[in-house]
């Protein structure tokens, strides 16, 4: 009896290379804005009447504008984070704002690129009288992310992962008093117009019927043609968060706190497919047993 055994391994032509994709960012077509915006007033120390006039009063402001170079922790990235308070240091009343915007790049230079992007906000009160504080954040960033390193007309397969998380958190001691906002979206454009589109566009929080927490995930692929007429995603993406908090009433204590989120995050893997004029390679072994 013979049994036939045989094994098959692809091995590039001579001459040819096999395609290592990578990813980079082109950072003159891509844009970004990040906004955060907080007031604290706190009536212990006078409260505020109309106009930006009361000295313990604060309202901080900051914009950015671009990305820049990360340090250790992200290859680029941008980020904004005021805070505003309200404090007497003779008596323990404070009034607190804080508001995050920020988005991180990682993975230049590789086949896996990660984006994450949060809006948060966070206001807390400890007074004896009344009090107003109110926080925005807000992200919205369009990202050209170019596929580098595979000749023209290579069909490319791009494995694409996304997650968030969104959350309202109202203390009320009135009805309606803490208004709380969270929303984020993505959508991914490939060079030609087309790909997945829109992924997800969701809000939590007051005011209307939207839930208080949200969150999802998915996995899918797309695939696209290099170099028709280039190689690139469009990956657009947002994400806001709003906190209002004021005090039901005044000449009464109050502790009261009150914040929203929202965070997403993106992982895209370049899956290559074999480099261009492969050669197939059979070989069969024999192994002969002869019966007896």
């Amino acid at each position: 009896m013979k049994q036939l055994l045989a094994w098959v391994c692809v091995l590039p032509l001579a001459g040819s290379t096999y395609a290592a994709p990578t990813w980079s960012v082109d950072l003159n077509n891509s844009s970004l804005n990040l906004n955060g915006d907080t007031y604290a007033d706190n009536g212990a120390h006078g409260f505020r009447p109309a106009g930006p006039w009361d000295e313990d009063s604060l309202d901080e402001d900051t914009f950015q504008a671009n990305f820049v170079v990360g340090p250790d922790t992200f290859d680029l990235g941008a980020s904004v984070n005021p805070i505003s308070r309200d404090r007497d240091l003779s008596v323990p009343y404070d009034t607190s704002a804080s508001a995050v915007s920020i988005v991180t790049i990682h993975g230049v230079g590789s086949n896996t690129l990660e984006i994450a992007w949060r809006a948060n906000t966070f206001n807390d009160q400890f007074d004896g009288d009344g009090f107003l504080s109110t926080s925005e954040a807000h992200v919205l960033a369009s990202i050209l992310a170019r596929i580098d390193g595979v000749s023209p007309g290579t069909p490319v397969s791009i494995s694409y992962e996304w997650e968030y998380f969104a959350t309202a958190v109202p203390d009320h001691e009135g009805v309606g008093e803490d208004p709380e906002q969270a929303r984020g979206s993505l959508s991914l454009i490939d060079n030609a117009g087309g790909g997945p589109g829109n992924l997800f566009d969701i809000m939590v929080g007051e005011p209307g019927p939207a839930p208080l927490t949200d969150f999802d995930d998915d996995i899918d692929s797309h695939n696209l043609v290099t170099g028709v007429p280039d190689s690139f995603l469009t990956i657009d993406l947002a994400a806001s968060s709003i906190t209002a908090m004021e005090s039901p009433g005044d000449g009464l204590f109050d502790e009261d706190l009150a914040g929203s989120e929202f965070i997403g995050t993106l992982t895209l893997v370049i899956v290559p497919e074999p480099a261009v004029g492969t050669l197939l390679i059979g070989g069969l072994g024999l192994l002969a047993k002869r019966r007896r």
